[in-house]
């Protein structure tokens, strides 16, 4: 089904369950500096701007809604739109036909909770740049997609990100791999725009599903190499690894990033804050030491690679939100492995777009060295899970053994306040 609707000039027009099916096609025409909420149901939007003199219009995704949004037609230097995604819902904005002057003059927001989901469809156009693209808000534990329009619908990662001093976080996108054969420049570049809790200088990751955090080891972890086990600080570019197979691999490079408490909004502490496993927490004498590492970092249990957050149980592995500042290491390998930290097997870092999140990144070396990211390598028998069966049983099996050697349970550091 069809709706066309007209919006007047100042108003707010709200779409739900009881007002269309699922993925109806709404044409609306916004006539006037109008909202329109579109609440919990997924739909398609073809948007029209058609107001006389100058306005401003706003179209929001909420209450876990999915919208799909055409190029908006219409829009001219003295209109503007704006596109919002609300909590756990989610926002595509774009299609095969997109070109640069669709994101003319319209920008993106999100706004409520984390949880949302931005996917843009950009022109894949040899003879033109990337349009300029206005994101506010961006947080971890949101996801933001950037996909072009090719034959092929593959992405094209971010190789730089970095807020500059205008509040901006600016990406320099690497086209990924089927993209190179359709011979189109090896560089796109966005602009975004975040909010208020950013700083110049800092960095996010942005990882291969497009969802935002960090990964790595903590200061002081010991990382198992021939010769014995070796802070992570201390390792080099050259030094060699023992990896959980018992082979022997080589630091390919080694990235740092110090995190400060007030700088990390309390909304987002859980996936920033590091974790601990203790002493036996996983197995006896694994790890052999306390093990401390970020949420998002993944260790390894029969074939399978799960993220430090899903494993919490307050017990023997816990979240210390107390944290005044705490700075974590990644190690890259010859190739992606794993390595043994504290003598539980936890993945080497991957160069998935998400590199400039360290500080000691040289962007411009980066680009030239590197090249286009290649996203995670892949094992045999090797699979990255977050949620589900396995991890519900793993979390079961730790839970148990950890009543087994902490009958008296340690409270996870409660939620510092704003």
């Amino acid at each position: 089904m069809i709706y066309k609707y007209k919006v007047p000039d100042d108003t707010v027009v709200e779409i739900n369950a009881g007002s269309c099916n699922p993925h109806d096609t709404w044409k609306l025409t916004m006539t006037g500096s109008s909202r329109v909420e579109v609440k919990g149901i997924d739909i398609n939007v073809k948007p029209i701007i058609d107001c006389p003199d100058s306005c401003a219009s706003s179209i929001v995704a909420m209450n876990g809604a999915d919208v799909v949004i055409g190029p908006t037609m219409g829009v001219r230097a003295d209109t503007s739109m704006t596109y919002r995604i609300d909590g756990k819902s989610s926002l595509t904005y774009g299609n095969q036909d997109s070109s640069a002057s669709d994101f003319d003059n319209v920008d993106f927001e999100f706004t409520g909770d984390t949880g949302g989901t931005l996917k843009l469809i950009l022109p894949n156009d040899p003879n033109i740049d990337a349009p300029v693209v206005y994101i506010r808000g961006l947080r971890p534990d949101d996801t933001f997609i950037a996909e072009m329009t090719n034959p092929a619908g593959a992405n094209f990662l971010p190789v730089d990100m970095e807020y500059d001093a205008e509040g901006l976080l600016n990406l320099a996108y690497a086209v990924d791999g089927p993209l190179y054969e359709f011979d189109v420049p090896d560089a796109r570049f966005v602009k975004i725009y975040l909010d208020e809790s950013v700083t110049e200088g800092d960095r996010i990751a942005l990882y291969d599903d497009g969802s935002v955090g960090y990964a790595c080891y903590l200061r002081g972890t010991h990382i198992a190499t021939p010769d014995g086990e070796t802070k992570v600080e201390a390792l080099q570019a050259g030094d060699k690894v023992l990896t959980a197979s018992g082979q022997v691999a080589t630091v390919k490079w080694l990235g740092y990033r110090k995190l400060t408490a007030s700088r990390i909004p309390a909304k987002d502490a859980l996936k920033a804050f590091p974790i601990t496993f203790q002493k036996d927490a996983i197995a006896d004498n694994v790890p052999h030491r306390d093990l401390t590492i970020s949420p998002h970092h993944h260790l390894y249990f029969e074939g399978k690679l799960i993220p430090a957050m899903a494993l919490v149980n307050g017990k023997t592995i816990t979240q210390d939100l107390s944290c005044q500042s705490f700075e974590y290491f990644h190690v890259e390998l010859d190739h992606f492995d794993i390595l043994l930290a504290e003598g539980v097997a936890a993945e080497s870092y991957v160069d998935t777009g998400n590199r400039s999140m360290f500080q000691n990144v040289n962007p411009t070396s980066m680009l030239a060295d590197f090249g286009p990211a290649p996203g995670r390598q892949s094992i045999a028998g090797m699979k990255i899970v977050r949620k589900g069966p396995v991890v519900e049983a793993l979390r079961e099996r730790l839970r148990q053994r950890a009543e087994a050697i902490a009958p008296v349970v340690q409270p996870v550091v409660e939620r510092r306040a704003a």
